[in-house]
């Protein structure tokens, strides 16, 4: 799994309509290849900042869809007016970590059963 993350500062003036944007945003990706999900964030310390995390299948899919889709070049277009600076971008991977995976096997065993 490949995780994106885009931080991006916003006008004050601008953060309904940026939230409103990004949200619509997000109906043009959902079916692209590749796409597991995604978070909006808005910082505590900074009421400017948002985050923004894409979850994609793998790197591949980042590099050749995504990232190159013209779908998110329109978008990133449309929110340029939103931005005080251009957004930072990083990519990540996922790195297991044997006590996560543990605590996520204990959490899901302990879950109570669903109800009916």
């Amino acid at each position: 799994m490949l995780l994106q993350k885009l931080v991006l500062h916003v006008s004050p003036e601008n953060h309904n309509d940026f939230e409103s944007a990004v949200r619509s945003m997000f109906e043009h990706i959902a079916g692209m290849r590749g796409y597991m999900g995604h978070e909006l964030y808005k910082c505590v310390e900074n009421e400017h900042e948002y985050m923004i995390m894409l979850r994609l299948g793998s790197i591949q899919n980042y590099a050749d869809g995504l990232h190159r889709s013209q779908e998110l070049g329109d978008w990133l277009k449309a929110l340029q007016p939103f931005f005080k600076v251009n957004p930072a971008q990083s990519c990540y991977i996922d790195i297991r970590v044997e006590s996560r995976a543990q605590l996520e096997q204990s959490l899901l065993q302990e879950a109570p059963p669903p109800s009916t």
